[in-house]
C-alpha cells in the first residue's frame, strides 16, 4: 500500500493533560454524582481482590498451612463472597444508568457552549468553514464525549485501585517476586503512551476527513440540480470518490496503529505470566512462599492483566473521546473579533440615519480589498439601489451596517454614532426592527420544510415579546395580505411543499361556493375535497397539476358528471409515476431544484378504442380543436382553463365529441360564435378570483 503523508491538523493543539483540564469545570458541574460513580466503582473492585484471597486461604488449608478446612470456613467464605456479588450487581447498575446519564448532560453543556459561541463568529469564520465540518463538530465529535465522561474516571479510578491494592496484598507474601512481576508495569506504560499518541493523532485526522467527506456530500446534494445541468455528474464522483479514498486510507493507517498497541498489550500479558511461571515457581520450590500464595499471585496477576486489558480496550473510546474535547475546544478557542469597545453605549431611538465616512473594507482571511474610501449619506425613509457587477462589494456593503463585519478603515454611523462604539447586545435587538435584510437565498429567507405562518410568527414574536399567540398570528395574516397572498389563512397554515392543514376559518373559495350554490343554479365542480381525499396518491399538494394526468383524469370525470355523461372511476384505469424537472414546483414555492422530488402521474386503459385527432392548435398552446369519431358523447364542449385545465387533457377529449380548450390570456368572444358549446366549463384558480367578473363578461357579454 502506497505511504501518503497526511496532515495532523491537531499537531499545534495541546496534550492530554491540558485537555482533561479544559474539560474538568464541565466535570465539577456534577461532582456529586461524580463522587457517587466513583464510589460505585470502588466497590464493584471487591470481588476481584477479594477472591485471590479466598482461594488461597482455601488452597493453603486443603494443604494444612494455616487453620484447618471445614465446610464451615467453606460456606462462611461463599457467603462473603455472594454478598460481594450483590454488592457488586447495585453498583454496576448505578455505574451504567447515572453514569452515563451525567455523560449525557456533560455533553448537552458543551454543545451549548459551543453553539452559543458560534452564535458569537462573524462571517469570516462561516466563509472558511464549511457547515458540514461545523455540524460534526458539534453534534458527532461530542457524542462521544458521553461515554468518555464517565467511563475515563470509572476505569483509571478501578485500575488505581486494583493496581495498589494488589501491589499491597502480594508485597505481604513475597516483596521480590511481587516487584518482579510489578517491574513490566512501567515499561507497559511507557510503550502504551507512545503508541497512543500514535492512535490518538490517526483518530483525530478520521474526525477532519469525515467533516470534509460530510461537507462534500452535502454540497452535492443540495446542488444537484445545478450540477445536472451542467452535465457535472462525473466531476462530482470523482471529486466523492477522492475524499471517501482519503478516509479509507485514514481509517486504515488507524487500524495499523491500533493492531500495534493491541499486539504490545498482549506481549506484556505474556511477560508478565512469565515472570509469575518462572519466579513463582522457583520461590515455591524454595519455599519461599505457599501454595496458595502461588494460586494468588497467579490470581492477582490475571485480575492485574484484566485491568490492563480494560484500560487498552477503553483507549479507543479514550482517545475517541479526547478528540472529541480537542475538536471543541478549536470552536471555543476561536475569538470573537466583533465585540464591545470600551466606550461602548446603548443605542437611542432615532430616525434612523445612516452615513458611510470614507469606508473601506479588506476581509480578513485573504485580505481582499473590496471597498475604498467610500461615503453615503443615506437618509431616513430614502431608497437607495445599489448596481453593479457581481463580487463588485455590494453585498459586503451591507453587511456592514448590522455590524456583520468591522471597517477597516473609515467608519459608520447610525444617527450620529459610530455603529463600533455601540453595544453589541443594543446593535442586536434592532437588527429585524430598524435594520433588517432580505437575503438572496430563498432557504434562508423562508425554509420549504417548515410552515409560513410559522416562521413569520417566530420573527414577529422574536421582536414583539409583548405580543400574544393570537396577536402574532393576526399580524402575520395582515402581512401575508399586504403583500398580496391570496387565501391568507391557509396559506398561514399549510406545509411547503409537501403537507397540508385545513384553514382554521372560511376560505375565499369556500364563501364563493356558498354564494354560487345559494344564488344561482349554475354546477360547480370544486376539485379540492376528492383531491384532499387522495393524498396518497400526491395528485394535489405534492405533484404540480401542470403535468398531474391523474388529478385531471378525476377533475374531468366531475365535470363529464356535472355535465349529465356517465364518468369512469379512477380506480378502472391505470396511473404510473415517473421523474420529471422540477423546475416549474421550485418556482413556485422559490426553493432549489434539489429541494422538489416532483413526479409525473401518468393515466393510460382510458378508452384506448378512441383516437383523438387535433384538428388546430396554437404554437403556444394556449387553444387547442379536439375532436374524436367514437366518442360516447356526441356534444361540444368548451374549457376556459387556466394552468390547471392542461391537466383536463386526460380524460375530457375522449368522451366529448368536440373538444375546445381556451387559455383566458388568448380567449377572445367571437371564439364561441365560431364554435358554438353545448357544455361551456370556467375554470379559474383561487389566486385569480379577482377576475371572476371581468372573465364572466367575456363569456356571457349579454347577460
Amino acid at each position: 500500500m502506497s505511504k501518503t503523508k497526511i496532515n495532523d491538523p491537531g499537531a499545534h493543539h495541546a496534550g492530554s493533560g491540558a485537555l482533561i483540564r479544559r474539560f474538568l469545570p464541565y466535570l465539577a458541574k456534577y461532582k456529586m454524582t461524580l463522587f457517587l460513580d466513583l464510589f460505585c466503582a470502588a466497590l464493584t473492585t471487591l470481588c476481584d481482590i477479594v477472591l485471590p484471597k479466598i482461594m488461597s486461604t482455601i488452597t493453603n488449608a486443603a494443604m494444612g498451612v494455616g487453620i484447618t478446612l471445614t465446610a464451615g470456613i467453606v460456606l462462611r467464605l461463599a457467603a462473603l463472597y455472594f454478598v460481594l456479588r450483590i454488592i457488586d450487581g447495585a453498583a454496576s447498575y448505578y455505574m451504567s444508568s447515572i453514569g452515563h446519564i451525567m455523560g449525557v448532560h456533560i455533553e448537552t453543556d458543551m454543545r451549548r457552549d459551543a453553539f452559543d459561541h458560534l452564535l458569537k463568529l462573524d462571517h469570516t469564520y462561516y466563509n472558511n468553514t464549511k457547515v458540514g465540518t461545523i455540524m460534526g463538530r458539534i453534534t458527532n465529535d461530542l457524542f462521544d464525549v458521553t461515554e468518555f465522561a464517565h467511563h475515563c474516571p470509572e476505569e483509571f479510578f478501578i485500575a488505581a485501585i486494583k493496581i495498589v491494592v494488589s501491589f499491597i496484598i502480594l508485597c505481604r507474601a513475597s516483596v521480590p517476586l511481587t516487584l518482579a512481576v510489578f517491574a513490566c508495569v512501567p515499561l507497559m506504560g511507557v510503550v502504551s503512551v507512545y503508541l497512543n499518541g500514535r492512535l490518538r493523532a490517526r483518530f483525530r485526522q478520521q474526525r477532519v476527513q469525515i467533516g470534509e467527506l460530510n461537507s462534500t456530500i452535502e454540497d452535492s446534494l443540495l446542488g444537484q440540480g445545478v450540477v445536472k445541468a451542467f452535465a457535472a455528474e462525473d466531476e462530482e464522483r470523482e471529486k466523492f470518490a477522492k475524499g471517501n479514498r482519503d478516509f479509507e486510507q485514514i481509517k486504515t493507517l488507524g487500524y495499523y496503529a491500533m493492531g500495534a498497541f493491541n499486539t504490545s498489550t498482549r506481549l506484556f500479558d505474556g511477560l508478565m505470566y512469565l515472570v509469575v511461571i518462572l519466579a513463582g515457581g522457583l520461590s515455591l520450590v524454595y519455599g519461599r512462599i505457599t501454595a496458595g500464595d502461588m494460586v494468588a499471585y497467579m490470581l492477582y496477576v490475571t485480575t492485574l492483566i484484566a485491568t490492563i486489558r480494560r484500560i487498552v480496550e477503553f483507549a479507543e473510546q479514550f482517545q475517541r473521546g479526547m478528540t472529541g474535547i480537542e475538536r471543541f475546544a478549536e470552536i471555543m478557542d476561536t475569538p470573537v473579533t466583533i465585540g464591545d469597545a470600551p466606550d461602548a453605549v446603548p443605542l437611542q431611538p432615532g430616525p434612523g440615519d445612516i452615513r458611510f465616512e470614507n469606508v473601506s473594507f479588506e476581509y480578513p482571511d485573504d485580505h481582499n480589498k473590496v471597498l475604498h474610501n467610500v461615503s453615503l449619506d443615506i437618509r431616513p425613509g430614502e431608497r437607495l439601489a445599489l448596481v453593479g457587477p457581481s463580487g463588485g462589494g455590494k453585498t459586503t456593503l451591507c453587511n456592514l451596517i448590522p455590524r456583520f463585519y468591522d471597517v477597516t478603515g473609515g467608519s459608520i454611523t447610525l444617527d450620529g454614532r459610530d455603529i463600533t462604539h455601540l453595544s453589541a447586545r443594543e446593535l442586536a435587538k434592532v437588527r429585524g426592527n430598524e435594520i433588517s435584510m432580505i437575503f438572496q437565498e430563498p432557504m434562508t429567507s423562508l425554509n420549504p420544510v417548515f410552515r409560513i405562518g410559522e416562521q413569520v410568527d417566530e420573527v414577529i414574536a422574536l421582536h414583539n415579546p409583548q405580543m400574544t399567540k393570537e396577536q402574532v398570528k393576526a399580524r402575520t395574516i395582515e402581512m401575508l395580505d399586504m403583500v398580496g397572498i391570496a387565501n391568507k389563512e391557509g396559506v398561514y397554515s399549510e406545509f411547503l411543499p409537501d403537507g397540508f392543514t385545513a384553514p382554521d376559518g372560511p376560505t375565499r373559495r369556500s364563501e364563493l361556493l356558498d354564494y354560487l350554490e345559494i344564488h344561482t343554479n349554475v354546477p360547480v365542480v370544486n376539485p379540492y375535497p376528492e383531491l384532499k381525499n387522495r393524498r396518497d396518491y400526491q395528485w394535489y399538494f405534492k405533484t404540480d397539476t401542470h403535468w398531474n394526468d391523474a388529478a385531471g383524469f378525476l377533475v374531468s370525470g366531475q365535470i363529464i358528471d356535472a355535465a349529465g355523461g356517465t364518468s369512469t372511476p379512477i380506480e378502472d384505469v391505470t396511473v404510473t409515476y415517473e421523474p420529471r424537472d422540477p423546475g416549474d414546483l421550485a418556482n413556485l414555492f422559490h426553493m432549489p431544484e434539489s429541494m422538489c422530488d416532483d413526479t409525473k402521474a401518468d393515466v393510460s386503459g382510458y378508452r384506448n378504442n378512441i383516437t383523438i385527432h387535433y384538428d388546430s392548435a396554437s404554437d403556444n398552446g394556449n387553444i387547442a380543436h379536439i375532436s374524436a369519431d367514437q366518442a360516447p358523447d356526441p356534444r361540444r364542449i368548451t374549457i376556459y382553463r387556466d394552468s390547471f385545465g392542461t391537466a383536463l387533457l386526460a380524460g375530457l377529449p375522449k368522451y366529448f365529441a368536440h373538444t375546445d380548450f381556451y387559455h383566458w390570456q388568448a380567449f377572445e368572444p367571437e371564439f364561441l360564435n365560431e364554435n358554438k358549446p353545448d357544455v361551456l366549463v370556467y375554470e379559474v384558480v383561487e389566486r385569480d378570483l379577482g377576475r371572476m367578473m371581468e372573465d364572466l363578461e367575456k363569456l356571457m357579454p349579454n347577460q
